[in-house]
């Protein structure tokens, strides 16, 4: 995420990062080892609800699937491949509107600029959601 948003900032404000080694190098270097892990809570907690979700939806929808009737008995209907298909489609779109929120905090944690005096605009997933809220 860092060595891409380098490349989006002004000239003379990037960092210009030659390869991920140097990009890790770097960043322990000069801001400190745990540096490397900023964005690492949002980045756990969108994947976690985003996985929960999916498993949770699909495996409900797929039931409600199974006994309505429209894909065949027990939803086998072409091997239930189009009960399937229909289950994780809407399961994606759950997933993916439970998780957006998280994403955006995610993206701007990591790639939130350090004020000159060394202190991050965001100090916390909350502090950050509140913030782009606002």
């Amino acid at each position: 995420v860092r060595m891409s948003a380098d490349s989006k900032l002004p000239v003379a404000e990037r960092r210009g990062y030659t390869n991920v080694v140097d990009c890790i190098v770097r960043i322990a270097k000069e801001e400190g080892f745990a540096k490397l892990w900023r964005g690492a809570t949002p980045t756990v907690a969108r994947a976690t609800l985003l996985s929960a979700c999916q498993l949770g939806v699909t495996s409900e929808v797929k039931g409600k699937l199974a006994r309505s009737g429209w894909f065949g008995e027990g939803g086998q209907l072409y091997g239930g491949i189009p009960m399937l298909f229909v289950a994780t489609l809407c399961s994606s779109f759950c997933a993916n509107v439970v998780a957006n929120p998280f994403d955006v905090v995610k993206s701007r944690m990591q790639n939130m600029p350090i004020r000159a005096d060394g202190t991050a605009m965001y100090s916390s997933m909350a502090d950050c959601f509140v913030k782009s809220v606002k």
